[in-house]
């Protein structure tokens, strides 16, 4: 009889080690929680259980700029450092991952053509998510060698605020 309980505990132990106990994630619906398990994520994944906007975002971003968003498809967020954080997509604000790269867009090159020695090009032919400034230089887009601050995610650190919208995310 001995035997057979010790077989038994024998199997329930590795059964345990090998597939490392729960395998499924428990859906979490609180972003406070949510976030202090994700980490750093650009998105949320399939433990997310809650809206597609939290009401805690939702308020946090609304008290910011003192009045309701349009709709809850101009609030962007994601976890950062275990923290929630939201971003408000009005106008030119550009809540996406930013390029900091130095091949211009086609809009640029062909802004440039027809403005040859232009000072600035515009957000809407460069794209929002650039980083750097670009202007014309004898037909060609140039870019400038500085860039604009980033979070350690690389998102622009200016539009990005704490869930309490106390503060804007820190830049790298």
């Amino acid at each position: 009889m001995k035997w057979i309980f010790g077989f038994w505990f024998a199997a329930v132990v590795a059964t345990n080690c090998v597939s490392g106990g729960d395998e499924t994630a428990k859906p979490i619906d609180d972003v406070t929680a949510y976030c202090k398990t994700a980490g750093s994520v650009d998105l949320p994944d399939e433990t997310w259980a809650g809206p597609t906007v939290p009401a805690a975002l939702a308020t946090s971003a609304s008290g910011k700029f003192g009045e309701e968003p349009a709709t809850n498809n101009e609030i962007r967020w994601r976890c950062m450092d275990g923290q929630p954080v939201w971003c408000l997509a009005w106008g030119t604000t550009w809540c996406g991952k930013s390029d900091s790269s130095l091949t211009p867009s086609p809009a640029s090159v062909s802004y440039c053509v027809q403005h040859p020695n232009e000072a600035g090009i515009p957000r809407a032919a460069t794209g929002n998510a650039t980083v750097r400034s670009w202007h014309c230089q004898d037909g060609t887009p140039v870019a400038s060698s500085g860039t604009a601050p980033l979070d350690s995610q690389g998102y622009h650190c200016g539009v990005w605020y704490l869930a309490d919208a106390s503060a804007a995310v820190p830049c790298s």
